[in-house]
């Protein structure tokens, strides 16, 4: 259930990052055209899908009866996670070929890595910790949530991403 509800997070990182960087205060029609296609594609008709399988993943996890203030803290990492690239999904949506300069500009003001990436490792932490309750020792905890971090990078991010 852990793969299922970051699936949504790791893609809208992976595609807003990916499509983000191509958008630039001046663009030619091409690289315009180019971005709002990717958009289309991955930012809109595939994310669709992608949502579903995150908040199914939410809610197994809700009905698994894990330590209620583990639940509390993983939700609100998870929550900040998510929102900030929703916040990326949605302003490089407001792209209309005209506005490179004011959504590059958007990009970057939503975009707080210190905290992000704080919030990102929290529920690393998190997810272990809720292992450990369940009844694994710490170790196989580590490993048990590396394992399913690589198989939700591959099919849903950047397995590269899983290096830093």
């Amino acid at each position: 259930m852990i793969e299922k509800a970051s699936a949504e997070f790791v893609y809208l990182d992976n595609m807003a990052g990916n499509i983000g960087y191509s958008i630039q205060e001046e663009m030619t029609s091409f690289t315009y055209d180019f971005v709002q296609e990717l958009s289309n594609e991955f930012l809109d008709k595939r994310y669709v899908t992608i949502h579903k399988v995150s908040t199914e993943g939410m809610q197994e996890l809700n009905n698994l009866g894990v330590d209620p203030d583990l639940l509390k803290d993983y939700k609100e990492a998870y929550q900040y996670v998510l929102d900030t690239v929703q916040k990326q999904r949605a302003i490089i949506l407001t792209l209309d070929g005209t506005n490179g300069k004011e959504v590059r500009t958007q990009l970057d003001q939503a975009f707080d890595q210190p905290t992000y990436i704080e919030n990102s490792q929290k529920l690393t932490l998190l997810e272990i910790e809720m292992a450990v309750k369940a009844g694994y020792k710490r170790e196989e905890a580590r490993e048990a949530v590396q394992e399913v971090k690589e198989k939700v990078m591959k099919e849903y991010g950047d397995p590269t991403d899983l290096e830093s």
